[in-house]
């Protein structure tokens, strides 16, 4: 006997199809009951490398009764329990023994099959026992059909009859044992109970190779079937199931599921195993009883307000239904800013700084410099320099990432591509993790969701191109702001020197350009500016062109008037250029800042250098490395006061601070300690 022989039998006898599960490995395949979905028997095919073909085995649910007694009958090897037989399939191996097997298996599914015969089949009566006198001539039966199970060899089998139960719940509705309603009447009445639009959803499954395309298929016939369909039996029980379907339901629960529906599109929600409550998404999903895409979409959202926010889901179930809500959106080609809505937060977050630091002209210091603490994963806040500075420093490492991603080339690529790699194309599958059913393919079209991620779809097929993280160089990052740290700090002396590193040396260029160029704006903005009142200058013209004409002497005039007129005039000229210069001195306004209190001043050295003795004394002595304190306390100065007239004095000379003071100690800057020595005329004993 082969398995495909019980197979065929379970087919046509009892109308049972043989199940692929998703659960179970390659070669397992099930027999289970359509209404109850409970399993009958597990299938097993296995390559035997004795004789070089497949050879086949089963489990049967056939009860913990007597069992022949033959080699082909052995233990079960996946399934636990009593009622489990194992099954090899062998030349040996006796079809009606198997047969008779299966039938009281489904004999112990439900205690009305217990007096049904088999489908297709007339009762029976049973065959003589030996050692037992022969039975009258048999008669067609007239009165409640029994299923007799054929004894096999070494096995006896009783008579199957109506349960217990099934007698209790007739006693409880008054009938005797005369009027017990027979098995047959029972099952029409229960057959009666079911509605036939179930029926007909149970018909539309095709049972064909289980495919995941294929059961896709059907569950959106069946859906498109009961779309409309509401039922009045509330839920009761619990239910699991992965990737669930109608088909995987019993018709008690399908009418409990349709009238949790019913009530759910009522705004009824009432908690609910959620392996139907998926079943329920996967509806919104394809279509089923919505409008539109938008209005799945807000289908989806009341289901996540009232039913997940209520507690009756989990984290998973809400992370698949936002998942599912961003591929509708891209399917249905909504508005991208509806899509952003139900997006990861961290991938939005990640795309949002790519496109910063893709295009950091376009963004601001703050949106390029929060980009670069999110993709390297440094915690840059706490840099001393931003602790001395915090808009200047996120300016400085700003610039010189700007500076960099323009100019900086290897291999033929630029920063951006270095630290992040190139955008990959790959295979973008919607509702992968759900049943899903296109009935049409979709148009050509590209769907941006944000500048470094897009959705083509090309022919049917969905693709995604995205930066993706496992591509990302983030040492090849962080090298450059630890370089970009360092030289700021040795530039503003703040906090530590860190050691430069080898491997960083390449941005060292941009960022010097970058902290040069900052250090020059600073310069032109501290330079002092005049501004001059031109409302003024017409008055200031009319005072010189009477001065002018005053100054004109008339040849004809006599000396002695003459003399007198000039001396006249020259008073009224002197008054009158006295009015001038402070006109002058009122339109021009110079914007320098006061200086500290210098030192006690003496005749200055002809050298150029705007500081007096004492200063140039003091900065000396700095130089050589000499105590400042007595000097300072005989002068009457303080390290701070010396500090802030010697840098203002020298600041337009250098453009910088040549003298720093930190918790009253005086340092030269070193960068200028050589220049100011060869100023002072070099460094001599005093």
């Amino acid at each position: 006997m082969e398995l495909t022989d019980l197979i065929a039998y379970a087919r046509r006898v009892w109308k049972l199809r043989e199940e692929h599960r998703w659960d179970q490995p390659a070669g397992f395949t099930v027999l289970a009951d359509p209404d109850s979905r409970r399993w009958v028997a597990l299938l097993m095919r296995q390559w035997d490398s004795e004789t070089g073909s497949w050879q086949g085995y089963c489990e049967l649910r056939c009860g913990s009764g007597p069992r022949p007694a033959a080699d082909w009958i052995v233990q079960p090897r996946q399934m636990r329990g009593a009622k489990w037989v194992g099954i090899r399939f062998m030349p040996q191996t006796e079809p009606k023994a198997v047969y008779a097997l299966l039938d009281r298996a489904m004999a112990e599914l439900d205690p009305v099959l217990r007096t049904l015969p088999r489908a297709g089949q007339l009762p029976r009566p049973a065959k003589p026992i030996p050692g037992k006198a022969p039975a009258d001539s048999p008669k067609a039966p007239s009165g409640p059909a029994e299923l007799v199970l054929e004894p096999l060899p070494g096995m006896e089998l009783p008579t199957l009859r109506l349960s217990p139960e099934a007698r209790q719940e007739d006693a409880a509705a008054g009938k005797t044992a005369g009027q017990t309603e027979t098995a047959g009447s029972k099952l029409r009445s229960l057959r009666d109970t079911i509605p036939e639009v179930l029926r007909e959803l149970r018909r539309l499954w095709d049972y064909g190779r289980p495919t995941p395309e294929r059961t896709a298929l059907n569950f959106y016939k069946q859906g498109l079937k009961m779309q409309d369909y509401a039922d009045t039996l509330p839920w009761s029980g619990s239910f699991v199931c992965y990737y669930p379907t109608y088909q995987d339901l019993s018709t008690r629960q399908l009418r409990g599921y349709f009238t949790w529906r019913a009530g759910v599109r009522r705004g009824d929600w009432q908690p609910i195993p959620l392996s139907v409550a998926y079943l329920y998404l996967y509806e919104l999903i394809n279509g089923i009883g919505t409008e539109s895409p938008a209005d799945s979409l807000a289908r989806m959202q009341a289901f996540e307000t009232g039913f997940l926010d209520a507690g009756w889901g989990d984290g998973g179930m809400r992370r698949n239904l936002r998942q599912w809500m961003l591929e509708l959106t891209v399917v249905h080609n909504l508005p991208p800013e509806t899509a952003r809505q139900y997006a990861d937060p961290a991938l939005l977050a990640r795309d949002e700084a790519l496109t910063a630091l893709l295009e950091p002209k376009a963004a601001s210091d703050e949106a390029v410099f929060a980009a670069l603490c999110t993709l390297s994963g440094k915690k840059l806040e706490g840099s001393p320099v931003l602790a001395q500075d915090p808009e200047r420093g996120r300016a400085l490492f700003c610039e010189s990432w700007r500076r960099a991603a323009a100019e900086y080339r290897r291999e033929g690529k630029k920063l951006f591509q270095l630290c992040f790699g190139p955008k990959r194309t790959r295979v973008w599958r919607p509702f992968s993790n759900a049943i899903w059913y296109q009935p049409e393919a979709p148009e050509n079209r590209d769907y941006e969701l944000s500048p470094v991620r897009r959705f083509r779809c090309r022919n049917g097929r969905w693709q995604s191109q995205c930066y993706e993280p496992d591509s990302f160089d983030r040492p090849l990052l962080r090298g450059f702001l630890h370089e970009t740290e360092r030289l700021l700090r040795l530039s503003w002396k703040a906090g530590r020197a860190l050691k430069a590193q080898p491997e960083e040396a390449w941005a060292r260029p941009y960022i010097e350009a970058a902290i040069e160029a900052d250090r020059a704006a600073r310069a032109e903005a501290a330079r002092p500016r005049v501004e001059i009142d031109r409302s003024g200058l017409a008055r200031i013209r009319a005072e010189a062109a009477l001065t002018r004409d005053s100054l004109l002497v008339d040849d004809a005039d006599e000396a002695t008037g003459q003399g007198s007129g000039i001396r006249d005039q020259g008073s009224g000229i002197k008054d009158q250029g006295s009015g001038v210069k402070e006109q002058r001195s009122e339109n021009c306004r110079v914007g320098a800042q006061p200086s500290a209190p210098a030192a006690a001043a003496g005749p200055a050295p002809d050298d150029g250098l705007p500081l007096d003795e004492a200063q140039r004394g003091l900065l000396l002595a700095l130089l050589r490395g000499e105590d400042l304190a007595p000097a300072l306390a005989r002068a009457g100065l303080t390290p701070a006061l010396l500090a802030d007239a010697v840098n203002e004095a020298l600041y337009e000379l250098f453009g910088d601070t040549v003298l720093l003071c930190e918790n009253d100690t005086l340092s030269p800057v070193e960068d200028y300690r050589e220049e100011l020595t060869e100023l002072l005329g070099g460094i001599t004993d005093a």
